[in-house]
């Protein structure tokens, strides 16, 4: 199956979908019969303003941009459906590329489930930050996410543009650099942009302008691998932020991976026990640093003679943080006392 084939799995054409912001590359068209809404936070004629005025965009796509039927942010989906009065009423929801720029995802998780019938399907296209602009950055850990919950965030923080700024990569190719690119290319070549100063420049200026100011700058706010997502989703599913359980993964294949969850919500959800849940998250884990770690396979080793200038360099280091330390200093005549024993012993 291609990606089309996978996103749209869990759907069709005559049930009840939604399409998180589709832009100008609509998965579930409405004009080809598909019976979805539309999400977006800008309604079509700005979407298609924007369009005319991209060039990386081609203009034969600008016609497929469809009107948008739910105008507001994907985390505000519960009260978008609900004013259309059919909460629990859709059947799936597919979204690509999306899921991570949310700022709330726990949020957005807990409105599908709101939001689709009992066994309805959310299905997602998924960047794999091995393979884009974000690879140099950690991937989200639960802590993060559940915190951004707790401060019922409607924007990215600016901790989370100063370190996109700061971690923006590109793929260095004889053609020119690129934002994505696959698992199996070279990995030396991908390369962070010099933009620290201009990230910490850009930080300041955010923080003083507060928080407050009304100005929304987007973000990939939330970095996965494969991995990682299933463990922060086991993780969030056992202690009961959601009611969404994972049915179906696909790896990476790309520069994504896909992912569907059926709704739980109001129906007997699969028993997950507490021996069985760290029993998978142990493993989850363990699969984390080791996609990490096939990621830099491709990684020229050191030479035997970079291994010994760096052990040198290290050394010296150390040795002259210990001649300036206060304990070198004391026992320097016992040192002295022991290299003349030394040297008697040896005459």
């Amino acid at each position: 199956m291609d990606r089309v084939d996978i996103i749209r799995e869990y759907a069709r054409k005559e049930a009840r979908g939604i399409e998180i912001g589709p832009y100008f590359a609509p998965l579930v068209p409405k004009a080809q019969g598909w019976n979805v809404l539309s999400l977006d936070v800008v309604d079509a004629p700005t979407l298609r303003n924007r369009a005319a005025g991209d060039p990386n965009i081609p203009r034969d796509a600008i016609s497929r941009i469809e009107d948008v039927d739910l105008l507001g942010p994907a985390d505000h989906l519960k009260d978008l459906v609900d004013a259309r009065q059919e909460l629990g009423k859709i059947d799936f929801i597919v979204s690509s590329h999306n899921f991570e720029h949310i700022p709330n995802p726990i949020g957005f998780l807990t409105a599908c489930s709101e939001v689709l019938r009992p066994g309805g399907v959310l299905s997602m296209a998924i960047p794999d930050k091995r393979t884009c602009f974000d690879y140099f950055r950690p991937v989200t850990t639960l802590a993060a996410m559940l915190e951004a919950h707790v401060e019922n965030r409607e924007r990215p923080t600016a901790a989370q543009l100063f370190e996109m700024n700061s971690l923006h990569s590109r793929y260095h190719t004889p053609a020119g650099d690129t934002i994505v690119f696959s698992l199996t290319d070279d990995p030396i070549q991908v390369v962070a942009m010099q933009t620290v100063e201009e990230a910490n420049a850009a930080w300041k200026a955010r923080i003083a302008r507060g928080p407050d100011d009304g100005t929304y700058e987007d973000c990939h706010c939330w970095i996965f691998t494969p991995a990682s997502l299933r463990l922060l989703l086991l993780d969030l599913r056992f202690l009961g932020y959601i009611e969404l359980e994972p049915i179906k993964f696909y790896d990476t294949s790309g520069n994504e991976f896909y992912i569907h969850l059926r709704n739980t919500h109001d129906t007997p959800a699969s028993n997950l026990s507490r021996s069985d849940y760290y029993e998978e998250r142990q493993t989850l884990l363990h699969t984390v640093n080791r996609e990490s770690a096939a990621n830099a396979a491709g990684m020229p080793s050191l030479s035997d003679h970079e291994v010994l200038r760096q052990q040198i360099s290290r050394l010296e280091y150390e040795s002259a943080a210990l001649r300036q330390s206060t304990s070198w200093r004391i026992t320097a005549p016992l040192r002295l006392l022991a290299a003349k024993l030394r040297v008697r012993r040896t005459q």
